[in-house]
């Protein structure tokens, strides 16, 4: 199943790369836009929080949806789900979720970025963390996008260090917040 989701999503990335060769948008022009989005999740947990479940653990993924609101030509603010599965070599597979609320960084006010905010992942058992990250966005058109990006995520409670990796594809709404010209 894990091959399935990642095959048509990377299908999908790759018909629209070739088929919408659109010129990358300016910063102003999506500044006030809110987006919707879905995405592929890959984690790695750490591997003391694998101790209490599962030793055979083999990977993690899911699949999960997103929002977000393009605040200035720097930043926006993004809220996510992500449904897991778990899997393990004894094929005892599990589930869990994660829910982040990140704040985008564009220093540059273009597509590569760095994030940071909270997360909530139950794997087992649910863990509050603080998480970093760094991602890359590529426009398609003004109102249409991908993404790729890595994140390490810390759990206050026992020092856990997980990392996820992220891709997905996000459609703009809404008109800019472009300032009235005189």
């Amino acid at each position: 199943m894990k091959n399935f989701k990642l095959s048509v999503l990377a299908s999908a990335l790759f018909f629209t790369a070739f088929s919408n060769a659109a010129e990358q948008p300016q910063a102003k022009d999506i500044v006030g836009k809110g987006y919707g989005g879905f995405h592929l999740s890959f984690i790695k947990p750490d591997e003391d929080r694998l101790n209490g479940i599962n030793d055979d653990f083999e990977i993690s993924d899911g699949i999960g949806f997103e929002a977000g609101y393009r605040l200035d030509e720097n930043s926006e603010f993004r809220f996510s789900y992500t449904d897991l599965t778990i899997e393990f070599e004894n094929a005892n597979n599990d589930s869990g979720e994660a829910i982040s609320l990140d704040l985008l960084y564009f220093p540059t006010k273009q597509n590569a970025y760095v994030l940071g905010g909270m997360n909530k992942l139950q794997i087992g058992e649910s863990d509050l963390s603080a998480n970093f990250g760094v991602g890359y966005r590529h426009y398609f058109s003004e109102n249409f996008a991908a993404y790729a990006e890595a994140k390490g995520h810390y759990h206050f409670d026992e020092s856990y260090i997980d990392q996820t990796a992220q891709i997905g594809l996000i459609f703009f709404f809404g008109d800019s917040a472009k300032p009235a010209t005189k």
